[in-house]
């Protein structure tokens, strides 16, 4: 069949048993100029039969009008597709046949939903069960972090208590590490040697410390090894501290687990200290030298031991047998009667040493 409004040609539009009778038609009608007819043509469709007349008859404009008059009515052509017809028994057998098949699939369905809806519900207990833990961690982790902010505040009063301490001390303090890199600097500590703030992160043998015959980098390796502390005494060789002595004390820094990682150093200026025992050491020397000359002997009393030290040329004065540490009774007796007693009455006086 063509669409409307399509043109197409009168064989190609003609069914199957007209295309030969209609196109001689419509030749004939064209050629004569007169009007044509076919009785009783059979017409064949998918639905059945039909007998038809047509007509070919020409238009004033020139055209061809191409007539079908149906004789009869479709006789229908059934039996290709035909099927028996079935009785109401067997119609509803089949009915309720679908309809337990469906009863079946629904059954099966309503079982997955069961099982899903088992699934379901223990997830969800799963989830209110997590959600339970998750609060609970969170508790923790909320406990954890108050208590961890309580341990940050104490470790920055800590600090700052240190820091404070060592600013009011006027400790001169310079902390490594195991790698020698410089962690803390006192400003105490840069009045004295060649080192500042700012050198905090280098390493401690990159300085030149000014400090004469010692190594404060290799003891400071040695303590955080062994972790036995080392101290020395050194005069410093800086412009305008030349001479300055000062004891030196590399002590290791433990950890809370006892690890040792890091050391720390000090210094304590004793100029007048070590210029005060050079003075003795003199005074002494010239005391020894004097006693000598004089062969002026000595003694020193142990109260304690009740005993008495005597140097050689007191013993020798005294004729005792040996120098060095002798009883009270052998020291008493070498004495003269009548000194024994004077000297009784000084040991008396002296009063005992008190112990804590």
């Amino acid at each position: 069949m063509a669409r409307p409004g399509e043109e197409r040609g009168l064989y190609a539009l003609l069914r199957q048993g007209l295309k030969d009778v209609g196109t001689e038609l419509h030749a004939l009608a064209l050629k004569s100029g007169n009007r044509h007819a076919v009785e009783s043509v059979e017409i064949q469709s998918p639905f059945g039969i039909a007998s038809t007349d047509i007509i070919a008859h020409p238009m004033k404009d020139g055209t061809l009008a191409i007539i079908f008059v149906l004789k009869d009515q479709l006789q229908p052509a059934v039996q290709r597709y035909a099927v028996p017809p079935t009785s109401g028994d067997q119609r509803v057998a089949d009915l309720q046949e679908r309809l337990s098949d469906t009863q079946k699939q629904l059954n099966s369905r309503m079982e997955e939903v069961g099982t899903a809806n088992e699934e379901l519900k223990s997830s969800n207990e799963e989830m209110m069960s997590m959600n339970e833990e998750l609060q609970s961690a969170n508790e923790e982790l909320t406990t954890a972090n108050e208590e961890l902010k309580n341990k940050i505040d104490e470790l920055t009063l800590a600090n700052a208590d240190l820091d404070n301490f060592l600013r009011s001390a006027s400790l001169a303090m310079i902390v490594v590490d195991r790698s020698l890199r410089v962690r803390h600097i006192t400003e105490a500590a840069g009045a004295v040697l060649p080192i500042k703030q700012t050198d905090k992160g280098r390493f401690l043998n990159e300085f030149n410390l000014g400090l004469e015959g010692i190594d404060l980098s290799k003891h400071a390796l040695n303590v955080i090894k062994s972790g036995e502390s080392h101290s020395e005494t050194a005069r410093s060789r800086m412009p305008g501290m030349e001479g300055a002595s000062f004891y030196t004390r590399v002590t290791p820094y433990f950890f809370k687990d006892r690890s040792i990682e890091r050391a720390t150093i000090t210094l304590t200026e004793i100029t007048e200290e070590v210029a005060l025992r050079r003075e003795l050491e003199l005074e002494t020397s010239r005391l020894a030298t004097a006693m000598s000359a004089g062969r002026m002997g000595l003694s020193e009393l142990d109260i304690e031991k009740g005993a008495v030290v005597v140097d050689t040329t007191l013993a020798e004065h005294l004729n005792l047998k040996r120098s060095g540490e002798v009883t009270m009774q052998e020291f008493l007796s070498s004495i003269h009667p009548e000194d024994q007693l004077k000297l009784q009455c000084i040991f008396i006086r002296i009063p005992l040493p008190s112990h804590p």
